[in-house]
């Protein structure tokens, strides 16, 4: 999520920079490279707009070169942040990648840091304090 964007900056780096957590800022977004950057970082959380999770959806499968193993699930992301992630996307991507939770933090930028931490989730079942 570009950082001018609130979610980004106040909820995202802010909510960083609160917890003594670490953050990993990708130059641009790109279908091809984000889930290896993503195993590189070892991220755990991530950020998104809606879109972003309708494109990652649609772009094929990445194999691993040498093994021909399927790459979708080969991360350590447990938790999806963002906004605007269509219902019928939902299911598609958090099945595909094995991501456990993916929350819209409705008006989170007005709340700031961490406020998120107790947001009932819809399309899940309890709170993000529940798997962070």
């Amino acid at each position: 999520m570009p950082l001018y964007h609130s979610s980004a900056s106040c909820i995202g780096v802010g909510s960083v920079i609160f917890t003594g957590a670490a953050a990993a800022i990708g130059r641009r977004f790109s279908t091809t490279s984000f889930w290896k950057e993503i195993r590189e970082t070892g991220a755990t959380i991530f950020m998104y707009v809606g879109e972003t999770c309708r494109y990652l959806t649609a772009a094929p499968p990445e194999l691993d070169p040498v093994t021909g193993e399927n790459l979708d699930k080969k991360h350590k992301v447990r938790v999806a942040l963002g906004n605007g992630l269509r219902p019928d996307v939902w299911d598609k991507f958090k099945s595909r990648f094995g991501i456990e939770v993916c929350a819209p933090p409705r008006g989170l930028a007005q709340k700031g840091p961490l406020r998120h931490r107790h947001v009932p989730l819809a399309y899940t079942d309890g709170t993000l304090t529940d798997h962070l």
